[in-house]
């Protein structure tokens, strides 16, 4: 900012590459949104805020939640929209006929967003996204992993940047120790094809077992290695906090658990 305020006129534009959004509008007078699978512009934005911007502005958290409406599909100024943007909407009809790809599983554990939806629903009219960030003293990109969790299993719903717990989630965050993971199970096996993939595989197996590296192996065709294995591992943590499976990672052995007996 000071390079540009000090150009003196010699210096015409500056490129910025951020995955920061509070950021990129502190800074930028054009943002332009980038998608991938394969590279695209999704949008271009111009930011006519004047400066110095202060980021607490209703005018600022408002450009904030508009790009990140963009970001996450759920604006009206979308150009393109990748196949894979989870669909809080979406039934479980819709969803028992999605393979396992068709939803990339956020990197989110479970105790991450139960901590999350503790806090959001504690305003019964939900909170922007910009001041949920502030109260938690980070920034906002910091909380997609488990934003996007939320509105995966349906727990979340995220309006141009205003975040509310929904009815599911308000039945998980309401529930005590003990049935919190059965409920957790149900929503999983509801949202989530991967997750429901396994289970029916570990349920169709003659000993109730399967070797990790198959599922990873079946991944591996839709997905560079590196994204196969994380996939594999956020569903098997999420499986297995809902008690659904067990893993042996030393022996990669995929077992059902009692519980899910």
């Amino acid at each position: 900012l000071n390079l540009w305020s000090n150009g003196e006129g010699k210096l015409r534009s500056i490129l910025i590459v951020t995955h920061n959004i509070e950021e990129a509008v502190q800074m930028a007078d054009r943002v332009v949104v980038l998608g991938s699978h394969p590279g695209h512009v999704i949008a271009n934005v111009d930011v006519n805020l004047p400066r110095p911007r202060d980021k607490h502005a209703p005018e600022f958290e408002d450009m904030v939640d508009k790009l990140y409406s963009i970001l996450t599909g759920r604006g009206n100024e979308t150009m393109s929209k990748s196949p894979r943007t989870p669909n809080p909407l979406s039934g479980v009809k819709q969803m028992a006929a999605e393979s396992p790809t068709n939803r990339m599983l956020p990197d989110a554990t479970p105790g991450g967003l139960a901590g999350l939806l503790e806090i959001v629903a504690g305003y019964p009219d939900g909170i922007d996204l910009a001041e949920l960030a502030s109260a938690l003293s980070f920034e906002v990109d910091d909380l997609f992993p488990l934003l996007d969790a939320g509105t995966l299993l349906g727990m979340l719903d995220v309006n141009r940047g205003h975040v509310t717990v929904t009815e599911v989630g308000h039945r998980w965050n309401d529930a005590d120790i003990l049935n919190s993971k059965v409920v957790f199970a149900d929503i999983a096996m509801s949202h989530v094809p991967l997750v429901r993939a396994i289970d029916r595989a570990l349920r169709q197996s003659r000993n109730g077992s399967l070797h990790g590296d198959l599922i990873v192996d079946l991944l591996r065709n839709k997905e560079p290695e590196d994204v196969a294995r994380k996939q594999f591992h956020i569903a098997i943590e999420w499986g297995r906090y809902g008690e659904l499976f067990d893993y042996d990672a030393d022996d990669d052995i995929l077992t059902l658990d009692e519980a899910a007996l």
